[in-house]
């Protein structure tokens, strides 16, 4: 029994037109739309830290020296997160490095 293989066609035009029988990639993606949503979320995120700034100020100063440790230890771990979710987000803006022509 024989089977049956798709190939893509000899005319393939990538970043193209894609009435022209081909792909057009330039166009953005569904990841492109979620990456943008993880770049807003993050931003509200470190507006937020900065919001609880001006909060702190009707605080004691025995709960000013907790919220102090607490901000503190946070935006140090913060920072780690955002970094590896900075480099994570770049990586998947620009496909881990893929080509999309040349794999194509």
């Amino acid at each position: 029994m024989a089977e049956t293989i798709l190939v893509l066609p000899k005319n393939l035009a990538i970043d193209g037109d894609s009435s022209k029988n081909g792909l057009a990639l330039s166009a953005p993606t569904v990841f492109d739309v979620f990456d943008t949503h993880i770049a807003s979320v993050n931003k509200l995120r470190r507006d937020l830290m900065n919001e609880l700034d001006y909060a702190r100020e009707s605080l004691s100063d025995s709960g000013l020296a907790n919220v102090n440790s607490l901000l503190f230890q946070t935006r140090f771990l913060g920072r780690y997160w955002d970094d590896f979710h900075d480099s994570f987000d770049e990586w998947r803006r620009t496909n881990g490095g893929c080509d999309q022509g040349q794999a194509l």
